[in-house]
């Protein structure tokens, strides 16, 4: 059948007429929808681009917000520390003791509160609370908590170590007599001793305390 009508076959594209018009103005129709599809692509990812800033810029400024909220956490952390370890700090305000200030004076020797765990030692002198000791080596531990938290190389924390480092050493020292006055305990000597180590220990201090009881065998 092709090979009797070839020559019609053949002559079948002249023979249709307009159909070049036709398909260039689909042909135009298409290359419009293309450029307004990709004028809409455009705007769309120039917006997902916007919007992708501003959450990271949230994320920055919550960061940030943390961060504050953990330094005024650490500044408030430090100077409670002070108070209760009773350490002078730089002032040019005179060192007078409020009553509040007089009642923590006695904090680490007190027997009337109700979480004391401590009586009077053989010798008839008050014997350091290891609980109230806890408590400051828990708020310490914390100090470093945060510290690690918000990186310790901040300005605002390298600032305040000179301050950090002697509640630190008021605590071993603290710890230290604790530590030896548990030997004047009577029948409480082994259980006040391991309460001090543990707390030793609570501070990553083990060799601190083998030092603090080499020191009591001498």
């Amino acid at each position: 059948m092709v090979n009797e009508n070839y020559q019609d076959f053949l002559s079948l594209g002249t023979s249709l007429r307009g159909g070049e018009e036709k398909v260039e103005g689909v042909k135009v129709g298409v290359l419009s929808f293309q450029r307004d599809v990709k004028a809409i692509r455009d705007k769309v990812e120039a917006r997902r681009r916007e919007v992708e800033e501003l959450l990271n810029e949230k994320r920055r400024l919550r960061t940030n917000a943390d961060i504050g909220k953990d330094l005024l956490d650490y500044a408030d952390r430090v100077e409670e520390l002070e108070h209760r370890l009773m350490i002078k700090t730089n002032s040019s305000q005179p060192d007078v003791k409020s009553p509040e200030e007089s009642e923590t004076e006695s904090d680490l020797y007190s027997s009337e509160s109700e979480d004391s765990d401590d009586e009077e030692l053989a010798d008839g002198t008050p014997a350091m609370s290891s609980k109230k000791l806890e408590r400051h080596a828990q708020k310490f531990v914390y100090l470093t908590s945060i510290a690690a938290r918000v990186g310790e190389k901040h300005p605002f924390l390298v600032s305040l170590q000179p301050r950090v480092a002697k509640i630190k050493s008021t605590l071993l020292l603290d710890l230290k007599s604790a530590l030896e006055q548990a030997t004047t305990a009577g029948g409480k000597r082994d259980a006040r001793t391991l309460a001090i180590l543990r707390i030793y220990e609570l501070m990553g201090e083990d060799v601190s305390a083998v030092a603090a009881l080499r020191n009591l065998k001498v």
